[in-house]
């Protein structure tokens, strides 16, 4: 933080400026982009989602209608008084065996205009064998799963309570047919014993299924449902696929293995899930899936996330749009309000350099009247007074040059003088000179004229002492006469 903190003091104004534009510009466009774009968004997802659920619902619904239809259909026709003949005629090996099988076929005939739905309808013993088909099949069927499972139901049935004589297998490949099939079996009772004499077998084609899973209303350009198996295999085909996929392509995305992890039953908010997941091809789908326990399939309702969101994606071009327009115009802004403060800061620097640099005549154009004006004014206001007072000094240095002028033309005539001067002291110094030889001649003679004089005052003074006691002596014989 200290850092950033230095990094933006040694910042020049006009890109702080730019920094504090975009910070107060941009930084409130993105809070309230953000929050409106993010509650849009939440809100388009729940939407999204709920538009799936609605289809998935209403696709589960109608296979559910449809199975319930067949599985109503095959419970009332394996209670018909010549299928139940038909068997206990069979078991009996009575020759009315034959005559019941031509009538039941002419039933299956009959159904089989009234009901598109049955590719085939046939009634086994409970050994797996053809009393009667409207393919005329003669292969045994005890080996098939959904024979297995019929038997294997019925024997939870008890008289009197529910009845578990129906079973319903998922869509499989009937063998028989080459066809994907869905295989509904009906055992038959005996009404008297109770005793199961037979198995009556529809072979439903999946048309109607397909047609109900095709319908892509409300998926858009990517969504599709289908339906998977427990063991992952796909029972419908792919929108997206040029090929049959129904029994051939494996679906193993993390919806389909939810689904049959928890195998919910119950639909609903509190129930279903949503997911978000790449799909079968790799892509990011919105997915809301349920699972059909009619048929243990998986009902898969997906659609491409990038289309499911696509609102949300304009809405947040549309705000970056416009951020970077309004950032573009901040910055616009900010450049231009920059440089109506550095543009005068910039020449008032270049005017002081200038100045600093000896060039005195410096100014700056003065266009704005804040404070950087001001200064500006101030700044050629003291230039001016600097130029004055050079001015002053340059006046009075050519006075000072021409005293200066003066000054030396004088002390050249000094000089001449002087040089005279010193020709005359060279004369008189060498008077002086004779002059100081014949002193100390004559300070010489002096002395020993000084010495004769002392010589000559002792002498006089012994001659005074003469004189002296002379006139003593005269005193003396003056006052004895």
């Amino acid at each position: 933080m200290g850092k950033v903190l230095s990094i933006f003091k040694n910042m020049k104004i006009g890109k702080k400026l730019i920094i504090f534009f975009l910070t107060v510009g941009v930084i409130p466009l993105a809070v309230v982009g953000v929050l409106p774009y993010s509650t849009y968004s939440s809100a388009l997802s729940e939407q999204a989602f709920t538009n799936l659920a609605g289809i998935a619902e209403y696709k589960t619904q109608m296979l559910d209608q449809w199975v319930n239809d067949r599985m109503a259909d095959v419970h009332t026709i394996s209670l018909t008084p010549n299928y139940i003949k038909l068997c206990k005629a069979a078991r009996r090996r009575s020759s009315e065996t034959v005559t019941l099988a031509r009538e039941v076929l002419i039933d299956f005939q009959n159904n089989a205009k009234l009901h598109r739905f049955y590719n085939e309808m046939k009634i086994l013993d409970m050994r797996g064998n053809h009393l009667i088909s409207l393919k005329g099949l003669r292969v045994n069927e005890a080996n098939q799963s959904w024979f297995k499972g019929a038997l294997a139901a019925a024997e939870k049935t008890v008289k009197g309570g529910e009845c578990h004589d129906l079973y319903v297998s998922t869509i499989e490949h009937c063998g028989e047919l080459d066809l994907p099939s869905v295989h509904m079996s009906h055992v038959i009772r005996d009404r008297d014993t109770w005793e199961p004499i037979g198995m009556y077998v529809v072979d439903c084609n999946v048309d109607m299924i397909e047609h109900i899973m095709e319908e892509s209303i409300g998926l858009g350009e990517t969504g599709e449902s289908y339906l998977v198996g427990p063991d992952h295999i796909m029972r419908s085909n792919s929108r997206f696929e040029s090929e049959p996929t129904i029994l051939k392509k494996k679906i193993e995305t993390d919806g389909v293995k939810r689904i049959f992890e928890r195998r919910e039953t119950q639909r609903g908010a509190d129930f279903c899930e949503n997911w978000i997941y790449n799909d079968y091809r790799g892509l990011p789908v919105l997915s809301h899936n349920h699972y059909l326990e009619a048929l243990d399939l998986a009902v898969i309702t997906e659609i491409g996330k990038e289309e499911a969101f696509a609102a949300v994606y304009t809405l947040r071009n549309i705000i970056l749009i416009i951020a970077f327009v309004i950032a573009a115009l901040v910055v616009f802004i900010a450049i231009a309000i920059s440089r109506s403060f550095t543009n005068p800061i910039h020449e008032l620097m270049t005017g002081m350099t200038a100045l600093g640099e000896g060039n005195l005549t410096a100014s700056v154009v003065v266009e704005t009247g804040d404070e950087i004006g001001t200064m500006s004014k101030s700044f050629n206001e003291a230039s001016g007074k600097l130029r004055n007072v050079l001015k002053q000094i340059l006046t009075s240095s050519g006075q000072v040059e021409d005293a200066a002028n003066q000054i030396a033309s004088a002390s050249e005539q000094l000089a001449a003088g002087a040089g005279e001067q010193q020709s005359q002291l060279g004369e008189v110094a060498t008077t002086m000179e004779e002059m100081s030889a014949m002193i100390l001649e004559a300070s010489k003679n002096a002395n020993e004229t000084r010495q004769n004089v002392q010589r000559t005052g002792n002498t006089a003074g012994e001659g005074r002492e003469v004189v002296s006691r002379t006139v003593t002596s005269f005193e003396t014989v003056a006052t004895t006469v």
